[in-house]
């Protein structure tokens, strides 16, 4: 199969070790087919055994910054409930206007972290006032202000792991796509090879693995 994305290269590749394998056998045995500094079906294994190792790393890393992911915006929907309860509360609390006119709108869970972060920081700076104002408020199940600003803690604790796995994540793909810059002349200088050194109605030549699509099917992938 010809390269289409990151994800084809290593079947690819095995195509063209697959084949190699089969000219060698064909050839002498002190005169192995070798590309550009002498690299030959070795090296190619090699480099495939690499780079199947940073694709795992790759998915490890995505599965890593996906359950940090699930675990923020689940923070972030655990801070809008309370936030919209501390908000009905005090509103009926507060009959005087002095904490409910300086609540900030609801965040969305949507919004990047510090645009989230701000008005529940408000809220808590105004609990805090509240408290020594109208009396300790509490939420359902003694839910108080040392644990709203507990889980906005953790909630910043898990933006930060989930900020971390995202910037793992571009590390181990940049690992990847520069292993496969690497592979890919080795495969391009290997058809040439072939080429040359075999004849051009050889079974080998016909047979050579295909390293891209041709121009057409490309649009036609493009498009699809």
């Amino acid at each position: 199969m010809p390269i289409t994305s990151p994800q084809s290269y290593l079947p690819t590749i095995n195509e063209f070790i697959a084949h190699w394998e089969l000219v060698n056998e064909a050839l002498p045995p002190t005169q192995p087919l070798t590309v550009a500094n002498g690299r030959g079906i070795n090296n190619l294994c090699a480099l495939a055994a690499t780079l199947l190792a940073t694709i795992d790393a790759v998915e490890a890393a995505l599965v890593g910054m996906r359950t940090e992911s699930a675990q923020v915006r689940e923070l972030k929907r655990a801070l809008n409930r309370r936030f919209a309860e501390f908000a009905h509360l005090i509103r009926a609390l507060d009959t005087a206007g002095v904490f409910v006119n300086s609540l900030p709108s609801a965040p969305k869970v949507n919004h990047i972290a510090s645009k989230f972060r701000e008005p529940l920081l408000k809220a808590e700076n105004i609990w805090a006032s509240a408290n020594a104002e109208l009396g300790v408020i509490e939420l359902a199940n003694g839910y108080g202000l040392a644990d709203f600003s507990a889980d906005l803690a953790a909630f910043q604790g898990a933006e930060a792991l989930w900020l971390k796995a995202k910037a793992e994540v571009k590390s181990k793909r940049a690992d990847r796509n520069g292993l496969q810059r690497d592979i890919y002349p080795i495969l391009r200088e290997y058809r040439r090879v072939v080429q040359g050194r075999m004849s051009a109605d050889s079974v080998y030549v016909a047979s050579l693995p295909k390293l891209t699509l041709s121009k057409r099917r490309s649009k036609a992938v493009a498009a699809g």
